[in-house]
């Protein structure tokens, strides 16, 4: 990535898109404990005074929470059932001064599928009344998902104007009319590295020294 990146020009201003769960074992700036105070991606590319961003982004299912209504809603035709996201960009700060902003979305099955995509807006896999059980358990749920973005490395730049970009940049989808969790430099770089022929495979040189072949 650093040599990629060093092929720009030497004062170019950078700002990196991190997929916060999958890079924080490699860098532990981005980490709870050290966010923001130990090594991050930005390492070596500003020794010579560029300005370099750094936006983590988060979308584990395990630790952004699942959004449940809106407070603000008007005009729900049922009081029982959850409004959907809305497009705002919220901004949180935790007791520790921690600034984090998130925004919600809808999976498009939960948009555009009529009742069979929004039964988890009425009631849960444990609610469910009995005589609809045997018809609905058998169809997919949807739910709400959330992104977190966090800045531990803002450059020139304000940390809202880089999380307002983020979230606009999840608004610019290459392919399709919706919105996607992370934003499309992000987006387009897990696509390149999921369709490698070797993404999570054995490498190349590892193949070699089973079969007995010279790789040097």
């Amino acid at each position: 990535m650093k040599a990629a990146l060093r092929i720009l020009p030497g004062q170019m201003p950078l700002v990196i898109f991190v997929d916060t769960e999958a890079c924080r074992t490699i860098w532990p700036g981005l980490q709870h404990a050290r966010f923001g105070e130990a090594t991050l991606p930005s390492e070596g590319l500003d020794d010579n005074g560029r300005s370099v961003a750094v936006v983590s982004i988060n979308t584990s299912y395990g630790e952004v929470p699942t959004p449940v209504d809106r407070a603000d809603a008007r005009g729900r035709r049922d009081p029982a059932r959850p409004q959907a996201p809305d497009d705002w960009l919220h901004e949180r700060t935790t007791s520790t001064g921690l600034t984090s902003w998130y925004f919600a979305q809808k999976s498009r099955s939960y948009d555009g599928f009529g009742q069979t995509g929004i039964n988890g807006s009425t009631c849960t896999r444990f609610t469910i009344p009995e005589n609809l059980k045997e018809k609905l358990l058998r169809k997919d749920w949807h739910s709400f998902t959330a992104t977190q973005i966090t800045v531990p490395q803002p450059g020139e730049y304000k940390a809202k104007d880089l999380a307002a970009l983020a979230a606009a940049l999840c608004h610019q989808s290459l392919a399709w009319d919706a919105r996607t969790r992370h934003p499309v430099p992000l987006h387009v770089a897990g696509a390149v590295d999921r369709n490698h022929p070797e993404y999570r495979g054995p490498s190349f040189e590892a193949e070699a020294e089973q079969s007995g072949d010279d790789v040097s």
